[in-house]
């Protein structure tokens, strides 16, 4: 990446260490459409936010957790170790008293989610 690349992989990194939780899942989204723009690279400024959305994926917030996994999974950096956190965001989700619309939005993506990790997310 170049120059003004790296400060906005930089400045996405902070956004999502930073932001509000109820803003979180939306600056991860974005980090991780960054992320794909530099598909391959692998400086250090790509490599801390993909660090990040690892992080993320970790989350004790289902909601943050499946955004990183699915930005992750996007830029083609989610791995076979991820697979086993995707397929534990399901309880998760069952289970965090998401609203109607933010449950079948969650639900709908999970569904994409596995189906790109070949249904070995379980």
């Amino acid at each position: 990446c170049c120059k003004r690349q790296e400060e906005l992989l930089a400045a996405s990194q902070r956004w999502v260490m930073s932001s509000e939780p109820s803003a979180r899942a939306a600056a991860i989204s974005l980090a991780g459409q960054l992320l794909t723009l530099c598909d391959g690279a692998r400086d250090s400024s790509v490599q801390a936010l993909e660090m990040e959305l690892h992080e993320q994926l970790r989350s004790s917030r289902p909601l943050d957790a499946l955004e990183a996994a699915a930005a992750l999974a996007e830029a083609g950096r989610l791995g076979d170790e991820d697979k086993p956190t995707v397929g534990a965001l399901r309880a998760a989700l069952k289970s965090s008293g998401l609203q109607a619309e933010e449950h079948a939005h969650a639900f709908e993506l999970l569904e994409a989610l596995e189906a790109q990790c070949a249904g070995s997310c379980s």
